[in-house]
């Protein structure tokens, strides 16, 4: 498959602001300066730490899954079902699995104890899927329509792949990804999907018992991304409208932060506020506009460059490997500077660091074990 040189770039960005999410959203939750609790001491590092966690994840997951809906659309179609599935299950079951065992080891260890003890537990309170909950749902979607593959196929009425593929000839069910008002009709759907859920936290979820709103959020962007390559629709297409959206999310978000900086502030610390039913609404339109402006304006990266394609091929180590670096280095930065903005921007550049490193080293590894293969071949 050839590579797509805008959706590497966008790929890189939206991967590398996840530290700079988790990095101001762990300041912000270890609360050191007791700030938060009291918004009426709020200082300017702690509203700058809020913005910048909110403004990132707006959109940055919901543009994750329009990439992997892209390429799962890519790759069913390109490689035998078999090994797609062999490559999902190691690329994404098995460091799920990883990361469920580690985070979830204090309740098995206690679990185990109380059996020993004829004190049965509570299963269900092995249920912290951590930072990984997207590769979780990633599964869920890849079942879904690998499913919809299989029955179709079963019945000889691939309805689902080859008829869509027969609809693309003609284009028009995928013009409706890419006309003006596209970002306000995906914006008014998820709405709608969602029953315009007031819950800021339905945009996060850590539980294996999917919280449906969000499911069916990003299921939406999952299918987005899919119909692109269906409908073989490039960034490109999504240029012509890309400033003026960019103008119109930025004032959305300014306007949910103004409007509801409090009750976001008392959301991170995992209250029940939520946000007023406006303020949704503008989360979803401001998340759809967004998404589309950063489409478009990636659209203008097409000059390939090896530093580009080297942080779009660590990206995925990027989703594994960063937020337990930074629980680490968080908490010890600010005990030697007592700053929160220097916690957050020390701990993102040593966490970019390390990930860097540590890939790198791996790539060396992996390059040298294929060199040594060569040979013996040879």
């Amino acid at each position: 498959m050839q590579r797509n040189i805008s959706i590497d770039y966008l790929r890189g960005v939206i991967a590398y602001l996840g530290i700079i999410f988790h990095a101001a959203l762990i300041c912000l939750l270890a609360d050191p300066l007791g700030r938060i609790a009291n918004p009426s001491a709020i200082s300017m590092p702690v509203t700058l730490l809020i913005d910048t966690a909110i403004s990132t994840h707006l959109f940055r997951m919901g543009t994750f899954f329009i990439i992997a809906g892209y390429f799962f659309s890519c790759q069913i179609n390109t490689r035998p079902l078999r090994d797609y599935l062999y490559n999902r299950f190691n690329r994404i079951v098995l460091p799920l699995a990883g990361v469920f065992l580690l985070f979830n080891l204090p309740n098995m260890v206690t679990m185990l104890c109380n059996l020993y003890k004829n004190q049965p537990g509570n299963i269900l309170a092995l249920n912290d899927l951590s930072y990984l909950w997207f590769l979780y749902y990633l599964i869920i979607y890849y079942l879904i329509f690998v499913l919809f593959k299989l029955a179709n196929q079963r019945l000889n009425k691939d309805i689902t792949w080859a008829s869509m593929k027969k609809l693309s000839d003609y284009h028009w069910p995928f013009k409706l990804l890419t006309t003006p008002l596209s970002p306000f009709l995906f914006a008014a759907l998820t709405i709608l999907l969602t029953a315009n859920s007031t819950n800021f936290l339905y945009h996060l979820s850590y539980s294996f018992v999917p919280d449906m709103h969000l499911l069916i959020y990003y299921l939406v962007f999952f299918a987005f991304g899919w119909g692109m390559n269906s409908g073989k629709i490039s960034l490109q297409q999504f240029q012509p409208y890309c400033f003026y959206y960019l103008f119109l999310g930025l004032a959305g978000l300014y306007a949910i932060l103004s409007l509801e900086k409090v009750h976001i502030i008392t959301q991170i610390q995992a209250t029940k506020t939520s946000l007023s039913p406006l303020s949704s609404v503008l989360y979803h339109f401001t998340a759809w506009l967004l998404v589309y402006a950063a489409l478009g304006l990636f659209s203008y990266c097409t000059k390939p460059a090896k530093i580009v394609r080297y942080l779009a091929d660590s990206s995925y180590w990027v989703y594994l490997s960063h937020f337990p670096i930074l629980v680490l280095a968080v908490p010890l930065i600010f005990y030697k500077t007592q700053s929160l903005i220097a916690a957050f921007i020390f701990s993102s550049l040593i966490s970019t660091a390390i990930i860097l490193a540590t890939y790198h080293g791996w790539r060396l590894t992996k390059n040298m074990k294929q060199a040594v293969a060569a040979e013996s071949v040879t």
